[in-house]
C-alpha cells in the first residue's frame, strides 16, 4: 500500500464516489483500517475551490478529490488500485492542510 495509491471503490458509494485515495503513510500498512479520501468524477463538481478540491487524472478522466469526505475503511475494502498520485504529494497535502488549518480561519 504505497501512499497515494488510487484504488477502486467496491463499497455501496461507489457510483458517486468511484476511486479512494490512500492518505495515510506506508509506515501504518499494517493497520486494520486505512485513512483515505474519496474521489468523484469532476463533471459533479463544476464549480469548486481547487484548494480544497483538486482535481486529477484517473483512468483517462477527470477526478475531483473530495477532502471534506476524508475517512477510514477496512483495508480489505478496498478496490484494485489503478493508479498513483505521488507526483502530486504537495497538491494533495495542501489540500488537506487547507481543511485542517487554513479553511476555517
Amino acid at each position: 500500500m504505497p501512499q497515494l495509491d488510487v484504488h477502486t471503490n467496491p463499497g455501496a458509494t461507489k457510483g458517486g464516489y468511484p476511486y479512494l485515495l490512500v492518505l495515510q503513510s506506508s509506515l501504518f500498512r499494517t493497520g486494520e483500517r486505512w485513512v483515505v479520501i474519496p474521489m468523484a468524477p469532476a463533471a459533479r463538481f463544476p464549480v469548486h475551490d481547487a484548494r480544497l478540491t483538486p482535481s486529477f487524472d484517473v483512468d483517462g478522466a477527470p477526478h475531483v478529490l473530495v477532502t471534506m469526505g476524508i475517512t477510514n475503511i477496512p483495508r480489505e475494502r478496498l478496490g484494485a488500485v489503478v493508479g498513483n498520485l505521488g507526483g502530486e504529494s504537495e497538491r494533495i497535502i495542501d489540500a488537506v492542510n487547507w481543511m485542517m488549518n487554513c479553511g476555517w480561519s
